[in-house]
């Protein structure tokens, strides 16, 4: 089975803070490759970028982490479920009397994969 990690722990392995060392043993421990959805994506490319904004890293180091995460994508240490996400999504914002229904989130989810690099 897949091991799951929080977008909050796996940004602590590319950004450097006080608990990136413990974050990283937590994930070397795990045997199976780390699930990462579409919401982790997003999370993760939105908290570097908020780095960067608030001048916590510096833009060549944001970079560097974007291409890290992408690396670490493309290799293999993320698993990327099998999900038809906009099926998904598109039944969950049609659903009569649905509080996702208008949901920025589940609407702009849909057209974010594949990945998209910039």
């Amino acid at each position: 089975m897949p091991a799951y990690a929080d977008s909050s722990l796996l940004l602590k392995l590319y950004i450097r803070e006080p608990e990136t060392m413990a974050a990283w043993q937590v994930v070397n421990r795990m045997q199976e490759p780390i699930v990462f959805t579409p919401l982790h994506r997003l999370e993760m490319i939105n908290g570097i970028r908020r780095c960067a904004a608030t001048k916590k890293v510096t833009r060549a180091q944001a970079v560097r982490a974007m291409l890290l995460l992408r690396s670490h994508v493309q290799s293999g240490r993320y698993t990327l479920p099998a999900v038809p996400w906009q099926a998904v999504f598109s039944a969950l914002t049609s659903s009569a009397g649905n509080t996702l229904a208008g949901c920025w989130y589940a609407r702009w989810t849909c057209c974010m994969w594949p990945w998209r690099w910039r």
